[in-house]
């Protein structure tokens, strides 16, 4: 089997989505599969056996100006996706459904948000602090999702012409189903392989005193960021909040938090080690957030709102997760659990050993190529 793969961001550029292409890639790779990678990214993370594209031409700011890039290189990608056997759109070259349509080649679609139902790429859980489409986009990114909608709309309808997608949670699933049933028996559960541990040798900021809860989300409200600050103003002087990603020039306490610049990966690792637990109040339906994924994995307690795929990733009786109605309070009762110890460790440990079983990369593989042998027979 050879797969072509369109990703104009390719790992280490991006964000969990990419990562989790190019995990899949190795997997591909590992089980025989040729894969040729189409990217933007100039220097993208390589698996050796694997052929790469590099294009300029899909460095570009948008998803609208990509669009049109894909429509001048119509006649280049015909050839490329004419010589495999499955077109794997892991991001959003959409419009290359149409191209691979024309030549007979079954193409598949990797949904790791929810681009495919809305513009903004998410879909907020009702009752949540602040889940509304205007707080969270502010007036000028509201402004740009109403212009957006139209020549969205007019793409989206490629897509819905895929042979299949893959959803990373069956609650991610559901709610595709739910917008679009005209795709629903096409839908298709594969979790994400679990990311490998960091080989890097992290170090701990100085400035970070213990014991201390992080969350990883920066200033996003999507992430939670305003539910962050309400918790740490009920737990100061119990518990540090370490926020990461924070865009500032070095570590830097306001406010009763201590914001943290992006980090190596490793020094992430060391200090998300050394925590009492992850904080992670999302207020959108996160399909299969890494970070959670990444900290449960460790064993690091994870303080979760129950939202997307998070329930999945811990289990429905977790013991940290909250009610996203309640996010505050609900936030403040798990962290202060964690800090009296007892069995909340002895869960994240059970939790940590079942997930690095269930999201093997080398199981979850089979389960993927096995969308692709039905893609490209049409029996999806």
């Amino acid at each position: 089997m050879s797969v072509l793969v369109v990703s104009e961001v390719y790992w280490p550029e991006g964000s969990g989505g990419e990562l989790a292409t190019y995990l899949w890639v190795e997997a591909l790779v590992r089980e025989g599969v040729e894969v040729t990678v189409v990217t933007g990214t100039k220097a993208p993370a390589r698996t050796v056996g694997t052929e790469y594209v590099i294009l300029d031409e899909l460095r570009v700011r948008s998803r609208y100006s990509l669009w049109r890039v894909l429509k001048g290189l119509t006649n280049e990608f015909r050839s490329l996706i004419r010589d495999s056997d499955i077109l794997y759109i892991p991001r959003l070259a959409w419009p290359l459904v149409n191209v691979a349509r024309e030549v007979g080649r079954a193409s598949v679609i990797h949904l790791h948000d929810y681009s495919i139902i809305d513009p903004t790429g998410f879909v907020l859980v009702n009752g949540a602090p602040r889940a509304s489409k205007a707080l969270v986009l502010g007036p000028l990114g509201t402004l740009k999702y109403l212009i957006s909608k139209h020549p969205w709309s007019r793409v989206v309808k490629s897509v819905l012409m895929a042979n299949a997608y893959v959803c990373v949670s069956r609650r991610q699933l559901s709610i595709v189903a739910s917008r679009l049933p005209q795709v629903a028996s096409k839908l298709r559960y594969v979790p994400n392989p679990l990311p490998p541990r960091s080989a890097e040798v992290g170090e701990l900021p100085t400035e970070v005193r213990e014991p201390y809860v992080v969350f990883p989300g920066g200033y996003s409200l999507l992430k939670g960021y305003h539910i962050v600050r309400e918790v740490s103003k009920l737990l100061r002087g119990e518990v540090e909040v370490v926020v990461t990603k924070a865009g500032t020039s070095g570590v830097v306490r306001r406010g009763g938090i201590t914001y943290v610049p992006r980090v190596r990966h490793g020094d992430y690792v060391a200090l998300l080690r050394n925590s009492a637990a992850l904080l992670h109040p999302s207020i959108w339906e996160e399909p299969m957030p890494y970070a959670v994924v990444e900290a449960a994995s460790m064993g690091v307690p994870v303080v979760a709102t129950a939202v997307g795929g998070v329930p999945e990733v811990l289990g429905e009786d977790y013991p940290l997760l909250v009610n996203p109605r309640d996010a505050v309070s609900g936030c403040v009762r798990a962290i202060r659990e964690v800090l009296r110890g007892g069995v909340v460790r002895e869960v994240t440990e059970v939790v940590a050993r079942r997930l690095r079983e269930r999201l093997d990369a080398s199981k979850l593989v089979k389960e993927l190529i096995r969308v692709f042998n039905e893609a490209s027979r049409g029996g999806t």
